[in-house]
Order: C-alpha cells, then structure tokens, then sequence
C-alpha cells in the first residue's frame, strides 16, 4: 500500500466513523477504490497476481468432466489443469502486448479470457464445453477479485443493501469502468437512486477487443450473462435486467441494477 493510498484508507475510516450513512463517506468509499486500483500499473499489477489467478483457474477446473458428452473420458487433473494455464500464459503473453492501452486493467482480463478459451480449444475441450469453463473461470475470478472487495468496502460504508449497490456501481465506473475517449467506455446514467440504478452503455472496450479478434460471440458468452449473478452477489436482494446486448449487435446495453428490499 503506497502512501497515497493509506491516507484513502485513514480518511474512509474515519469517515465511517464520524459520519455512519452519509454521502461523506460513499465519497470516501469511491476514492479509497479508485486509489487501491489505479496506484498500480495493470500490466504490473496482473503479473503480481498470476498466482491468485493460477489459484482460481485450479479451484474452478481441476475435477470438471473432460468432456461433458463422454463421461468415459474422466476429469480435468491438477496435472491437466497446470498444462492447461502454461499454455493460456503463453497466449496472453503473446496477445498483451498488441491489446489496447486504454481501460488496460479490463483489458488485459479480457485478453486473459481469450487466452484460457483457446488453451482449453488447444488441449482438445469441444468449443461450446470450453466457452463453458471459461465463463466459469470468469465469474470466479470477478467474483474474488471485484465484487467481494467491492462489497466488504460498501459494508463498511453502510448497511443498506439499497446503498450499497449504488456504491459498488460508482466504485466500478470510476475504475475499472471508466468511461473515456477515444475507444473506451461510453457510458450514461439514468435513474439512480431509491433502489434502482441504470447505467446505459453505448461502447465497451472489452467488447471490441473481442470483436477485432474475431472472438465476439466468445465474449458474449464468457462475460455478458455474468452480470445476473453479479447483482445478487453485490447486495442482498440485488437484481439485474438488460433488455438490450452491445454483443449482440444492439446498439447498447441497457442495464438495470434493482434491489428488492427482503420482506420480514
């Protein structure tokens, strides 16, 4: 933790102290996430979790079938599994250096995605069953890297589960969602507030990665769908509704996050 990024800390909590469910202290909240994030380098920072990555991509397929229609063949082993992720480094050391610059920590978890989808292709997964693992891969490392920290802050700052997912949405559109020019994110809010958040997304970067690579329906089904459990993990009652899909040539994603206040 850098110095910049303590002082974050000292501030939020002694906002949460001295303010207990005030806009103060989702002010605080906000900056204590952004400082966290951006004061390392992305490229740096997913060099220094490739272990916890490694870890993750372990926990979700080492015992998964190797092959979901022939049960015959048996389970994905630690052994298979460590082949697996040497050759999904290997893509993304080769396809890093060409991502974009911009949105980089998305980015380069994005080229990480695609790197494992084609390690899994490469040791003979069918291409739908490997689709599979991979978004099963992607929710298990959003899920540990991004919301559960996300939520322990929104925690901290209150214990509204209504606030809270307000907090862990501006957490994340002020990084690592962060709406730029040229090529990144395009965002606009509506309703926000009350239990009912919209972010109205008309460009992702992430998306059009893929889409360059010649990947997109990938991405769809590797991250797209991702965002439903999202909101339950997010706060108690969280609930999420997208009408429209960037990925599947809509001209936005219009998203909804709702949470339904538990009766009793």
């Amino acid at each position: 933790m850098n110095i910049s990024t303590f002082f974050a800390f000292l501030k939020f909590r002694i906002k949460c102290f001295l303010y207990p469910e005030n806009a103060k202290l989702h002010e605080a909240a906000v900056e204590l996430w952004t400082k966290i994030l951006a004061s390392v380098d992305p490229d740096e920072l997913l060099r220094t979790k490739r272990k916890d990555i490694d870890d993750i991509v372990r926990q979700v397929l080492v015992g998964r079938n190797r092959d979901r229609h022939q049960l015959e063949k048996g389970r994905l082993t630690r052994v298979n599994v460590d082949f697996i992720l040497e050759q999904a480094w290997r893509n993304f050391d080769e396809l890093a250096p060409k991502a974009p610059k911009y949105d980089r920590l998305n980015i380069l978890f994005g080229v990480f995605t695609l790197a494992t989808y084609r390690a899994l292709l490469a040791a003979g997964v069918e291409k739908e069953y490997a689709a599979e693992l991979t978004g099963d891969v992607v929710w298990k490392g959003q899920e540990k890297l991004a919301i559960l920290p996300a939520r322990s802050i929104a925690q901290l700052a209150t214990s509204d589960p209504q606030k809270q997912m307000g907090l862990i949405l501006d957490m994340w559109i002020s990084y690592p969602y962060i709406p730029c020019e040229p090529g990144g994110y395009k965002l606009k809010k509506g309703q926000w507030g009350k239990g009912t958040f919209v972010t109205n997304w008309y460009r992702c970067p992430i998306y059009d990665y893929f889409k360059a690579q010649g990947e997109e329906e990938i991405f769809r089904k590797t991250w797209c769908f991702q965002d439903f459990s999202a909101a339950e993990a997010m706060a108690d009652g969280g609930k999420f509704e997208r009408p429209h899909l960037l990925s599947a040539g809509d001209e936005v994603c219009d998203m909804k996050w709702t949470v339904v206040p538990r009766k009793g």
